[in-house]
């Protein structure tokens, strides 16, 4: 006999968060400080922005009759592989009153077009937050000049990809990247797993591996993340 069958339960979307931030209970992490003392620096330079104070640029380009030329906004990608870390820096930057974007998985292609599209032509948004794995295919952040990877990744391929996007062909600028790592954390002894792997697979190109020498060097990596 034919036995009921239950339905596919439909995977869960990520609910829309609301924005707004009670600043009497906002505790910024140290590393979300760190993160917006330094994009407000840059926020201050930017004419388009509620932060813009033309005293804390210290050198103002004038044109051939001396009227003063606007650089307009320094933008800035910043990526994290947590989306309650993104969660986390878009209350930091509400706070700050920094405008931003956010590109992540769980968005639709015409609402990642519109961030992107903000990114580049508009002045007054100064951020992008971007999931990492997002953030690795198809996406051309060539506007932005700085970016910002706040958690190391287990695989440096991943990250090298992301921050791609912003070195590839079309961006004239130079690109500052920034990682923010937390000194004698699982974070620190990531860093070093991540240089293994690249030294790994520089000594590698073209030489073939066992299953069981790759899986013995994954347990290496395992065992120095979790020492100590």
């Amino acid at each position: 006999m034919p036995t009921d069958i239950p339905p596919k339960k439909k995977s869960g979307k990520r609910e829309k968060r609301v924005k707004g931030v009670n600043l009497e209970n906002f505790h910024p992490s140290t590393k979300v400080k760190a993160l917006i003392g330094d994009l407000m620096q840059f926020s201050r330079t930017n004419p388009y922005s509620a932060n813009y104070d033309p005293s804390s640029i210290e050198v103002q380009m004038v044109d051939d009759q001396g009227n003063t030329i606007e650089d307009g906004a320094t933008k800035t990608v910043v990526f994290s592989q947590w989306t309650s870390m993104l969660d986390k820096i878009e209350d930091a930057l509400e706070a700050a009153g920094i405008r931003y974007e956010r590109l992540d998985g769980t968005m639709k292609r015409d609402d990642r077009t519109r961030a992107m599209e903000a990114l580049k032509h508009d002045p007054g948004c100064e951020v992008l937050l971007v999931s990492l794995k997002a953030g690795g295919v198809g996406l051309n952040l060539t506007a932005a000049q700085r970016v910002y990877l706040m958690d190391p990744y287990w695989n440096p391929a991943v990250e090298n990809q992301a921050v791609d996007r912003i070195h590839r062909l079309g961006q004239t600028r130079p690109v500052t990247t920034v990682k923010l790592i937390i000194e004698n954390s699982i974070e620190d002894r990531l860093l070093e797993v991540q240089k293994k792997k690249t030294e790994l697979a520089n000594m590698t190109l073209g030489q073939n591996y066992t299953k069981a020498e790759l899986l013995q060097r994954r347990m290496e990596e395992l065992n120095q993340l979790f020492q100590g």
